[in-house]
């Protein structure tokens, strides 16, 4: 879904809403995001965007991953906790069909997100560090998507680490 909707964090998508108003590393619409009781949920540029207690009240599903103590669509680490809670709510370990259409519904996008997983899954080798975190290493050489290449390059500038979703 990651690569997909952002080409994994491309710069280009993440800082600039989409056609229909979402938003972040993710995109998620800000009524999704904050949830949709909430007056006002659509306005990217609320401070109430970002307040867990008010995503809490209103049944969003953005997550302060980080601890910040914001539930930030444009902060990684917030966004993919997100996007995870979000296809959990859908019944992902159930049905990721399913779940992936609640997350775009277009089957386009289903086939899409599915086929790209499956090619990173082959080009991946995911070991557990043993501390309730996923470590991805990826062989540079043989990625076969020119956008994958960017992305682990971007990552390990950032992170000056493997990268690492979880811990």
């Amino acid at each position: 879904v990651h690569f997909v909707e952002t080409s994994f964090s491309n710069p280009k998508y993440v800082n600039n809403a989409s056609s229909a108003g979402a938003i972040g590393h993710a995109q998620f619409l800000p009524c999704t995001w904050v949830g949709w009781g909430l007056s006002g949920c659509s306005d990217a540029q609320s401070p109430s965007l970002m307040n867990p207690a008010v995503i809490n009240q209103y049944g969003g599903f953005g997550v302060d991953a980080n601890g910040d103590g914001k539930a930030n669509p444009w902060d990684v680490n917030d966004a993919i906790y997100a996007m995870a809670n979000y296809l959990n709510h859908n019944g992902f370990s159930k049905d990721k069909r399913k779940a992936l259409f609640g997350y775009n519904r277009a089957d386009w996008y289903v086939n899409k997100v599915i086929k790209y997983a499956t090619q990173f899954a082959a080009e991946a080798t995911i070991l557990d560090n043993g501390n309730d975190s996923v470590v991805t290493t990826i062989d540079e050489k043989n990625m076969i998507h020119a956008d994958w290449k960017s992305f682990y390059k971007r990552m390990k500038t950032v992170m000056r680490a493997p990268y690492v979703h979880g811990g």
